[in-house]
């Protein structure tokens, strides 16, 4: 199956119920038994194929 070529270049912030330094992020057990979280971007500049993304938040 061919893959769909895309980039993405931005801002981004994350945030989740894990101690600063989130584990999870390193492949290691979440701080409260679980992790949940939200992530958001600023999208600069990208596409994703022939979709054209610059500027979406």
């Amino acid at each position: 199956m061919p893959q769909t070529e895309w980039r993405l270049k931005g801002d981004w912030i994350k945030n989740c119920n894990c101690a600063f330094g989130c584990p999870c992020d390193f492949n290691a057990r979440p701080t409260n038994g679980n992790c949940k979280g939200l992530v958001g971007m600023r999208i600069t500049n990208g596409h994703f194929g022939d979709v054209q993304l610059d500027g979406l938040n």
